[in-house]
């Protein structure tokens, strides 16, 4: 009897330890089920933007990040008058010319410049200097300045949200560098020099 008790009680115990079929397809599952990681996806708030345009066999080319207006005051606000702006957002803006660039203030020779500004409520400056690779405007010399336009913008009663910049085509010779943002536009005309 004895014997018989024992041999019950361990089958019991047994019987008891040993896993349901269903627990054992559910582990197996679990471990075959790839695990699903929730990515969220960042919103650019200053994409970047390359406009390229080619004037019979050259093609200028204006590099820039492109921030929205997103209900602030932009000029005056943001980018505060009479002081150094790099002309975009994060890196300087930048333009690469294979011939020079004749602007009615100046001559931009052949090359690849960062382009700054200085907005004010009346004149703006235009700056193309030689440093053309560095993050806003922490490198900024103004030894390395190539050429300095000043002008009046065109203030709108338009909205502009997002800071565009356009290299127009007037013909094979003659282009213009469209800048516009909240309600400013900058219109730079030039001609090429071409050998």
């Amino acid at each position: 009897m004895k014997y018989f008790f024992l041999t019950f009680s361990i089958s019991i115990h047994i019987i008891a330890c040993k896993p349901s079929p269903n627990l054992q397809n559910y582990e197996a599952q679990k471990s075959q089920t790839p695990t699903v990681k929730k990515t969220t996806k960042k919103v650019v708030l200053s994409p970047p933007r390359t406009k390229t345009t080619t004037f019979a066999n050259h093609s200028i080319t204006l590099d820039y990040s492109s921030p929205s207006v997103r209900g602030r005051i932009i000029f005056g606000g943001t980018i505060p008058f009479n002081e150094l702006w790099q002309a975009g957002a994060g890196n300087a803006t930048w333009i690469h010319t294979p011939v020079p660039l004749n602007f009615e203030q100046g001559v931009l020779p052949a090359g690849k410049y960062a382009i700054f500004m200085i907005p004010s409520t009346t004149d703006w400056i235009v700056i193309f200097n030689s440093h053309w690779e560095q993050h806003g405007k922490d490198e900024y010399h103004p030894k390395n300045d190539v050429l300095k336009l000043h002008l009046k913008p065109l203030i709108t009663h338009e909205l502009t949200e997002q800071l565009t910049y356009n290299v127009i085509k007037i013909n094979d010779t003659t282009g213009r560098i469209h800048f516009a943002w909240e309600s400013a536009i900058v219109d730079l005309d030039f001609k090429l020099i071409t050998p």
